[in-house]
């Protein structure tokens, strides 16, 4: 007798426990959308593009379009402005604040992210361009810069070719 009362105390515990565990489950469940409201610290802008095309070497185009991307998993999240610095070198805009000397769009209030044309001064020919874009989100908090990645302009007209024909003579 004795032992099927340690049994049942047993069963009622094993009980118990369980519907500790279950409750504290469907707890976590209903947090995990709480969670989602915070800004992941890996929120930023990705898939950096110059006239469609990663890093591209000899882009033709006197005014090449920027597209990229926001990755931020937060419900909700979007981008409500956005700001494009072109530079000559890298390391002017690897800082935070970034330097860029050759084009700097301010911050312009819109959520576009595909073919934002560049505004800057006439691009030179055979030329490597460093750029990055920063962007805000719906509460004017800005998201961290994008990396800093680049493109390099073709020969942009024909007149910059000094190539002589090679024939059989």
């Amino acid at each position: 007798m004795q032992h099927a009362g340690i049994l049942k105390e047993a069963e009622a515990t094993e009980e118990a426990n369980m519907r500790s565990i279950m409750m504290g489950l469907a707890l976590a469940a209903l947090a995990l959308p709480l969670l989602a409201v915070t800004r992941s610290s890996t929120a930023e802008p990705v898939e950096l593009r110059v006239d469609d095309l990663k890093t591209p070497l000899g882009i033709d185009n006197i005014s090449p379009h920027f597209s990229w991307q926001l990755k931020d998993p937060a419900r909700g999240a979007k981008q409500t402005a956005y700001q494009i610095q072109v530079a000559s070198r890298a390391e002017l805009l690897a800082t935070v604040s970034g330097k860029a000397d050759l084009w700097d769009s301010g911050r312009i209030e819109s959520d576009k992210s595909l073919n934002v044309h560049y505004a800057g001064p006439s691009l030179l020919p055979s030329t490597r361009y460093f750029w990055r874009v920063k962007l805000w989100d719906v509460s004017g908090k800005p998201y961290p810069a994008s990396p800093v990645t680049w493109w390099e302009t073709g020969l942009l007209h024909q007149d910059n070719c000094h190539a002589a024909w090679i024939g059989f003579e």
